[in-house]
């Protein structure tokens, strides 16, 4: 759901973009394709730890095949580590710590000439070989959620994402759903401080069915993952109280 959040960020700015998912667009087209295609100015990676590995290949091709290219990278892993990041990944030009459409907004602002980097919260950067860090980046209030959306056409324009469901012995096509950011307790095995403050940020439901129905009747879809962290939490006075 990041990198399609950042889609949206990038069309509301009249970007010309494009997506990869290895695991969902492999059986369609090479990222290869898009590079020849686009020839981009900038590319976003989101990494999870256990990507690290294949990231820091991709990222080497892409600075091998396109220099000038300004390589962004984000995510929990390099959220949690964006200093050692950007030693071990020399061609990575920029960490995003946190959460991203601002930032990423800003950092296509600057791709474009009209902001200093500098002035970008939320960020890691290299520059003279010394690691910059421009301070965090505030947290988008509640209201300001409803705004944000997903390029479903996008999203879903070779078709669905495809999973087990574990109780189940067949594969189906599955759609995400985000109703919540972030997550009020501090377990010991999760790294969510990283990227969220402990406060909870609902989702107008309305909004959330509204895009269910749009599922439905559209794609014809019947199974839905849920990626809240805190799906569980029910209490609506909680939810208003805590996302103030």
């Amino acid at each position: 759901m990041g990198p399609d959040y950042l889609m949206t960020v990038a069309k509301e700015m009249n970007c010309e973009y494009e997506f990869y998912d290895k695991d969902h667009h492999s059986r369609f087209f090479r990222m290869e394709d898009i590079l020849e295609k686009l020839r981009p100015d900038i590319v976003a990676i989101s990494c999870m730890t256990p990507q690290y590995h294949h990231v820091r290949q991709i990222v080497g091709y892409f600075r091998k095949e396109i220099p000038r290219l300004l390589i962004v990278m984000g995510g929990p892993h390099p959220s949690a580590l964006p200093r050692l990041t950007l030693e071990e990944l020399p061609d990575v030009d920029i960490i995003c710590k946190g959460e991203k459409e601002k930032t990423f907004e800003e950092i296509l602002m600057y791709v474009a000439g009209k902001v200093d980097i500098g002035t970008i919260k939320g960020i890691f950067y290299q520059e003279k070989g010394e690691i910059i860090e421009n301070g965090p980046r505030e947290l988008a209030p509640a209201s300001e959620l409803e705004e944000y959306a997903v390029d479903l056409d996008k999203i879903y324009e070779h078709g669905p994402y495809v999973q087990k469901i574990s109780y189940k012995d067949r594969v189906v096509p599955v759609f995400p759903i985000l109703t919540t950011r972030e997550c009020p307790y501090k377990c010991i095995f999760c790294d969510e401080e990283n990227i969220w403050n402990r406060r909870i940020r609902s989702i107008s439901l309305d909004k959330r069915v509204e895009e269910i129905h749009f599922l439905k009747k559209d794609y014809g879809a019947t199974f839905f993952n849920i990626l809240d962290d805190t799906f569980t939490i029910k209490n609506p006075g909680f939810w208003n109280s805590a996302s103030r």
